[in-house]
């Protein structure tokens, strides 16, 4: 379960301990600047792609949602899909929040772009101007599918250098591994022995469909087990991923959705703020959340049979299931099962 995040300010936090330990205290908070991203990523819980619609924040829609995102006590950070398919857009998001007092704390990349020393020296040392305190950096079997080793090796080394060790997220990663790594990439056998071992991933988005194979059906009474994303042990609730302080990470996306959960939209910032919709329980997102609060997906199966869905006596995980349900709500749902993006790929069934 996760913690209750601590006292102290984020800015406190990050000038103590640096960025990465400000994450596990304070929690997160994400502007997704789009769900487009150089990879298509089989873990990937957005199912984000290169081709989906070339839809992305505007700067405006950017300062704004940044500044949003500052008044929940929360690390702020830009991510995607990949935000640095739109470098310029975030650099002048960054920069204007900045003058506001609230520039984001770190950025998230699959290190796509790092081509060259120069580009790579250049972008960072700009980032940093303009008051970003760290960089998130993906690598694993699943990127590097997509991303050369030397790319992510390439920009690791020279974000440590420009915003020190402490303040990259996802650092520190030897040379032999990330080698390693894409060596591995695409290879079924690795990534089975991946998913069954120290891997545990969401079965939600792309991974509903591409990784699921990798899991055996069990019966419902036994997916509690499996817990929250970040929740108790042997509860099928998920409640705590709508309470606003519990809850890892909440976004903003390219159309205003408040989303949490990948794929649940508890309301959009063209109503009102986050903590304004937040006290008065996401009543944009009903029935769906009070569902899920009080029983998890179990708590979907009920309605999704008034619409026709077939009940099967066992299931690979709750994850799963809760895709599976919701996609097929969907139609029924579209303002809180969405956006089209995220449930642009079936689950495996």
């Amino acid at each position: 379960m996760a913690a209750r995040r601590e006292p102290g300010t984020v800015a406190e936090h990050i000038q103590r301990s640096g960025v990465r330990a400000a994450i596990d205290a304070k929690h997160v908070a994400g502007l997704i600047l789009t769900y487009r991203c150089s990879c298509a990523c089989r873990h990937c819980l957005f199912a984000c792609k290169p081709d989906l619609p070339n839809v992305a924040m505007t700067v405006d829609q950017a300062v704004q949602g940044i500044l949003e995102l500052h008044t929940l006590d929360r690390v702020v950070h830009v991510a995607g899909g990949e935000a640095l398919l739109y470098p310029e857009t975030v650099l002048a998001a960054t920069r204007r929040a900045a003058e506001l007092g609230k520039p984001p704390h770190f950025v998230e990349t699959n290190a796509f772009w790092a081509k060259n020393d120069e580009l790579v020296e250049r972008r960072l040392r700009e980032l940093k101007d303009a008051g970003v305190a760290g960089l998130l950096l993906s690598s694993d079997i699943f990127h590097q599918e997509f991303v050369p080793a030397e790319y992510f090796l390439r920009c690791q080394r020279i974000a440590t250098e420009v915003f020190g060790e402490r303040n990259i997220v996802g650092g520190g990663v030897p040379e032999e591994v990330v080698r390693g790594l894409e060596r591995d990439a695409g290879d079924e056998a690795k990534i089975a022995q991946l998913v069954g071992g120290v891997f545990s991933p969401r079965l939600v988005g792309r991974a509903a469909r591409m990784l699921a194979p990798h899991f055996a059906e069990r019966p419902i009474e036994e997916l509690a087990k499996d817990g929250t994303w970040y929740g108790p042990p042997d509860s099928m609730s998920c409640a705590q991923e709508f309470d606003l302080d519990q809850m890892w990470e909440v976004h903003i996306d390219p159309y205003g959705n408040i989303q949490t959960c990948c794929g649940v939209v508890l309301g959009n910032i063209r109503d009102g703020s986050i903590l304004e919709q937040a006290a008065k329980g996401w009543p944009a997102a009903e029935p769906i959340v009070s569902l899920l609060k009080a029983e998890g997906p179990v708590g979907l199966l009920p309605l999704a049979e008034k619409y026709g869905y077939q009940r099967r006596a066992a299931y690979r995980q709750k994850c799963a299931l809760c895709y599976e349900l919701r996609y097929f709500l969907r139609p029924h749902f579209p303002a809180t099962l969405g956006p089209d993006e995220v449930y642009c790929e079936p689950p495996y069934i």
